[in-house]
């Protein structure tokens, strides 16, 4: 909620607590931003109603005009705004999970452990890409601009690398775990396709360059 003036409901609530103000006396206003406050710090209606001396229908009205006045029109601008912020959370919480994946100071658990959090970062995001409908449900051909993306994607050769170390770390560890194990399958699987991919487009480039 917004207020014309500046109102800390910490310090009145602190202020309550002290018993320096009168719960009851409380202008509507503050106790609204109060009772925000304090349904964000995990308090039931009962015991917002309890603090602030006031009935629990009181509270329920206040809790209705808060999130009145919490709403957020839907609108395009707002739906590319969030995915807009979306990718950047990710992209900084992945970068961070690479730095400890490539750690020299990092114990070899934690970069199998921080490898394997980063791809699960990438494979959420894409599932909830595809559940908005900012990626298709199934492989397809698509020509889109980015306004927002990772920074630019390794070639084969440096992925094929990175996971080949990978795999020297979890062999040298005792400490991981099946799901670990089988995640890294899975990335093998799919790096080979997208080695024959690459393989089958260079063929192709050759093919149609001999027919010129």
């Amino acid at each position: 909620m917004e207020s014309k003036n500046i109102i800390s409901p910490i310090s009145v609530l602190n202020d309550i607590q002290d018993k320096k103000i009168a719960p009851e006396t409380l202008p509507k206003e503050t106790r609204q931003l109060c009772a925000e406050l304090l349904l964000a710090r995990g308090a039931t209606p009962s015991e917002i109603a309890e603090l602030l001396k006031v009935s629990i229908r009181t509270v329920h009205r206040d809790l209705c005009d808060i999130k009145k006045a919490n709403a957020i029109d839907r609108s395009p601008e707002f739906v590319t705004q969030h995915v807009g912020q979306l990718i950047g959370s990710a992209s900084s919480i992945y970068s961070n999970l690479l730095k400890i994946s490539n750690s020299k100071n990092a114990k070899c658990a934690d970069k199998i452990e921080a490898g394997h959090k980063a791809w699960l970062v990438l494979k959420d995001l894409s599932l909830l890409f595809i559940h908005l409908g900012y990626l298709p449900n199934a492989p397809t051909e698509i020509n889109a601009n980015f306004n927002h993306a990772f920074a630019q994607a390794p070639d084969i050769d440096e992925v094929t690398n990175e996971l080949s170390d990978l795999e020297g770390y979890i062999s040298e560890s005792n400490s991981v775990s099946d799901d670990v194990i089988e995640d890294v399958k899975h990335l093998k699987s799919l790096l080979t396709i997208s080695q024959v991919s690459l393989q089958i487009k260079s063929i192709h480039a050759q093919i149609q360059e001999n027919e010129k």
